[in-house]
Protein backbone atom coordinates (compact mmCIF):
# COMPACT_ATOMS: atom_id res chain seq x y z
CA UNK A 1 0.00 0.00 0.00
CA UNK A 2 3.44 2.53 -0.06
CA UNK A 3 2.84 3.35 3.55
CA UNK A 4 6.57 2.87 4.02
CA UNK A 5 7.54 4.61 1.04
CA UNK A 6 5.67 7.90 1.64
CA UNK A 7 6.92 7.55 5.31
CA UNK A 8 10.56 7.61 3.83
CA UNK A 9 9.88 10.20 1.15
CA UNK A 10 8.77 12.67 3.95
CA UNK A 11 13.11 12.25 5.12
CA UNK A 12 14.31 11.76 1.50
CA UNK A 13 14.96 13.88 -1.22
CA UNK A 14 12.98 11.09 -3.13
CA UNK A 15 11.57 7.89 -2.63
CA UNK A 16 10.92 4.98 -4.85
CA UNK A 17 8.25 1.76 -4.12
CA UNK A 18 7.97 -0.95 -6.46
CA UNK A 19 4.69 -4.03 -5.20
CA UNK A 20 4.32 -6.76 -7.73
CA UNK A 21 0.52 -6.15 -6.67
CA UNK A 22 -1.23 -4.03 -9.17
CA UNK A 23 -3.79 -2.69 -6.52
CA UNK A 24 -1.07 -1.88 -3.77
CA UNK A 25 0.71 0.32 -6.51
CA UNK A 26 -2.76 2.21 -7.18
CA UNK A 27 -3.61 2.59 -3.46
CA UNK A 28 0.08 3.86 -2.94
CA UNK A 29 -0.32 6.30 -5.84
CA UNK A 30 -3.51 7.68 -4.95
CA UNK A 31 -2.66 8.05 -1.28
CA UNK A 32 0.48 9.97 -2.40
CA UNK A 33 -1.42 12.53 -4.50
CA UNK A 34 -4.23 12.71 -1.68
CA UNK A 35 -1.23 13.90 1.37
CA UNK A 36 0.35 15.92 -1.61
CA UNK A 37 3.63 13.63 -1.88
CA UNK A 38 5.38 14.55 -4.81
CA UNK A 39 8.73 13.50 -4.63
CA UNK A 40 8.17 9.35 -4.40
CA UNK A 41 6.81 7.21 -7.42
CA UNK A 42 5.59 3.65 -7.37
CA UNK A 43 5.89 0.69 -10.02
CA UNK A 44 4.35 -2.86 -10.63
CA UNK A 45 6.96 -5.44 -10.83
CA UNK A 46 9.63 -7.72 -9.02
CA UNK A 47 13.03 -5.89 -7.93
CA UNK A 48 16.00 -8.43 -7.42
CA UNK A 49 18.20 -7.70 -4.65
CA UNK A 50 21.52 -7.23 -7.21
CA UNK A 51 19.58 -4.34 -8.95
CA UNK A 52 18.86 -2.95 -5.38
CA UNK A 53 22.06 -2.70 -4.72
CA UNK A 54 23.83 -1.69 -7.49
CA UNK A 55 21.03 1.54 -7.23
CA UNK A 56 21.89 2.14 -4.09
CA UNK A 57 25.63 2.21 -4.47
CA UNK A 58 25.48 4.42 -7.39
CA UNK A 59 23.02 6.65 -6.28
CA UNK A 60 20.47 5.94 -9.50
CA UNK A 61 17.30 5.39 -9.37
CA UNK A 62 15.43 2.67 -10.39
CA UNK A 63 14.07 2.25 -13.96
CA UNK A 64 11.39 0.51 -14.91
CA UNK A 65 11.54 -2.52 -17.01
CA UNK A 66 15.23 -2.80 -15.79
CA UNK A 67 16.42 -6.07 -14.53
CA UNK A 68 12.49 -7.24 -14.08
CA UNK A 69 11.30 -4.51 -12.77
Amino acid sequence: DGASTLRFAQRAESAHGVDYVDRHVTTARRDAEARGVTNVTFAVGAVTLSYLLFAVLLKTPLVPGVLGF
